[in-house]
């Protein structure tokens, strides 16, 4: 039926992916900077450094698009299982966390008189682009409520166009892939189409481009290990450069991000078949990735709001102890909501549609 193989690393990759994300925000919902960060150059220096967790957004959209090249090139599912498959998995806790973040910041308004995270929308016509699930369609003012849901939402267009990709162009689809990922650089840095959109249809055809030419270059397998690890140590070296006043005018030329993100895929896919048993012990972390991901704002606010409440002061969160604690917090959060609510509703939402159980 199927001849689709599963990453165990890639897969990880997504929890790296949401741990930056969730670095970021720690920083810039708690507002903590290098000089109120206590006594300690390591925190310090993850504080300075935070902002390169947002990159995480892209580098998730890089995996789901190597993920799902996987999927759709070797499984046969009609539009209408994948569409089932993809709301079954993604709907369930966006719908929790969507009333969790409701309820936190209209008690923090009440209460308080402000939101806690006050540069996002909270109104009823927000709360029902988020509520169906388009709160990034170009339909909105803004963030809105669970505002790191806007990515998941563009994923509905994308998967379409993607899954139109495979249907009409399957035959050379390593040829067509690398020109829409060419047509899709080129746009990306235009005034067309809404930026957010661009940005997450080329990393993700970045990432299906890179589960083609892994699968067309297998055997080179030594010599791709070598190169990504090579790519790994040469980006810092090329994210420098692009800040150079000389480079400026060529910045967007620079593939800084791409080297960092295609030598970790292709790293994670060599070292697949020699440590697959390692891999699959770590699949919880991936499987809880977007559970990190949804949460960690929802408890961002639930700790501003305990601060508020004077259950412990703020200067608490500045130190690299408690941002331990608290990432620790958020995993185990997330694990438990895999296993406990996500996995179960994608279940019992699939057997109810009678589609098979094969996970996307």
């Amino acid at each position: 039926m199927s001849n689709t193989r599963y990453f165990y690393f890639i897969d990880l990759l997504r929890w790296f992916a949401a741990m930056g994300v969730l670095v970021h925000h720690y920083k810039k919902n708690f507002n903590i900077t290098s000089e109120n960060a206590q006594n300690s150059k390591i925190f310090s220096f993850i504080i300075d450094n935070a902002v390169i967790g947002s990159y995480g957004v892209w580098f998730f959209w890089s995996v789901s698009g190597f993920v799902f090249a996987n999927i759709l090139i070797n499984q046969k599912n009609s539009l209408f299982e994948f569409t089932i498959k993809r709301f079954s998995r993604l709907y369930p806790l966006h719908f929790l966390t969507l009333i969790l973040i409701t309820i936190l910041e209209f008690y923090s308004l009440n209460n308080f008189g402000y939101f806690q995270i006050s540069s996002y929308i909270y109104d009823i016509y927000h709360f029902i682009l988020n509520l169906l699930f388009i709160s990034e369609w170009g339909l909105q003012n803004g963030y809105s409520f669970n505002g790191v849901i806007w990515s998941v939402s563009i994923e509905i267009p994308v998967y379409f166009a993607f899954f139109t990709i495979i249907f009409y162009f399957k035959k050379n689809l390593f040829t067509y892939i690398l020109i829409f990922l060419i047509i899709a650089k080129l746009i990306l840095h235009t005034e067309l189409f809404h930026y957010q959109l661009k940005a997450c249809f080329f990393y993700f055809l970045f990432g299906s481009f890179i589960y083609l030419f892994c699968i067309k270059f297998e055997k080179y397998k030594k010599f791709f290990i070598v190169l990504s690890i090579i790519g790994l140590f040469s980006w810092p070296f090329l994210a420098k450069l692009e800040k150079l006043e000389y480079f400026i005018y060529f910045e967007s030329l620079i593939p800084s991000t791409l080297v960092l993100f295609g030598s970790l895929i292709l790293f994670a896919y060599f070292i697949e078949k020699s440590f697959s048993k390692t891999g699959k012990k770590l699949s919880f972390l991936g499987n809880s990735s977007y559970a990190i991901y949804l949460i960690h704002t929802p408890m961002q606010v639930f700790t501003l709001i305990l601060v508020k409440l004077n259950i412990f002061e703020v200067q608490l969160l500045f130190s690299l102890k408690t941002f331990i604690i608290f990432l620790i917090i958020i995993n185990i959060i997330s694990v438990i909501a895999f296993k406990y609510f996500e996995n179960p509703c994608r279940k019992k939402i699939n057997e109810f549609c009678k589609i098979n159980k094969t996970k996307i």
